[in-house]
């Protein structure tokens, strides 16, 4: 189990500590002055850039990240939910490796509602696993989650170099498959996004909207995933690095009840021109909703089609 971790930690350069030698300031120093203040000019520029695709009625904008993983491996792969269909043994011949791809956009509804920089968006991600080496179960998606939202954007202070933002909104995430197999909830959540010079930290904290328990296991109507929350907890905290040409992601999630948890680490780096690598290493329950109780530790190597700035 450790070694897929350990393989993980050697995609990330060493960093070291900025050194002087005879008074002369190193390749690091230079390094951490070039990267002062770089995120918050690029979050700047995410925001002049959004601003002009928003007069666009033609265009979509960047939403969460947009990525493909065309290998990932994970240790376990979640057969166990198919125990009580049947699949024809299918899932039997599913393989650890596969393809994950996110994409996410949002588009604005409303600008200027309260305030001069303030927006409601409808926001869309997807998010995908597919079986594609797995030739003699036919190469299926294995998973995929659809997560519509509607939300409130504006910026609440700016102090110094500092950046304030909140964000409000009602979500939807399902994975659109038939009973049995089929996850959802509903979700009203509430942002708060600070970033200075080199980072950026946010909170997101939300509240399930309940749904009826269901009177049979196979029935369309009532709950599908009653203690996800046991799995999910309320709230998740995420926070990005930015070093130079690359940039360090991580967002983890806990129940301190059940001791459940989540945590998914990720850096993005140079390839050529305007072309980015994107390595991501994940491990916990409910990387994906047909997984929200399922253990598991994963690891993908791809590129990235949009960063987060």
């Amino acid at each position: 189990m450790k070694k897929i971790s350990l393989v993980f930690l050697t995609l990330f350069p060493a960093l070291s500590m900025a050194t002087t030698v005879n008074g002369t300031k190193t390749d690091s120093d230079l390094l951490l002055k070039d990267s002062k203040n770089s995120l918050s000019q690029k979050i700047e520029e995410r925001l002049d850039y959004e601003e002009e695709s928003d007069k666009n009625p033609f265009s979509l904008t960047t939403h969460k990240m947009n990525y493909i993983l065309p290998y990932t491996y994970s240790e376990n792969i979640n057969t166990s939910v198919y125990s009580e269909i049947e699949d024809f043994n299918l899932s039997e011949n599913f393989k650890n490796e596969e393809i994950k791809f996110q994409l996410s956009v949002k588009f604005p509804i409303l600008k200027s509602i309260f305030k001069e920089d303030d927006k409601l968006y409808f926001g869309f991600t997807m998010k995908s696993f597919w079986q594609i080496y797995a030739a003699e179960a036919s190469r299926p998606f294995r998973n995929t989650d659809y997560n519509p939202e509607i939300f409130y954007m504006t910026k609440i202070s700016e102090i110094g170099d500092r950046d304030n933002f909140l964000m409000f909104g009602l979500e939807h995430e399902s994975n659109g498959q038939v009973q049995y197999l089929s996850r959802s909830w509903n979700r009203i959540y509430a942002t708060i996004e600070t970033d200075c010079d080199d980072y950026a930290i946010a909170l997101k904290t939300w509240y399930r909207i309940p749904e009826d328990e269901k009177t049979e296991a196979f029935s369309p109507k009532g709950d599908d995933n009653p203690d996800i929350g046991d799995y999910y907890g309320n709230a998740e905290l995420s926070l990005l690095w930015n070093y130079s040409d690359f940039q360090y992601t991580a967002l983890g999630r806990h129940n301190f009840s059940t001791g459940k948890g989540y945590l998914e680490l990720g850096v993005t780096f140079p390839l050529y021109d305007n072309l980015k690598g994107y390595a991501q290493f994940v491990n916990g329950y409910g990387e994906t909703l047909l997984d929200y109780n399922f253990y598991q530790r994963r690891i993908g190597v791809g590129i990235v089609f949009s960063d987060i700035f």
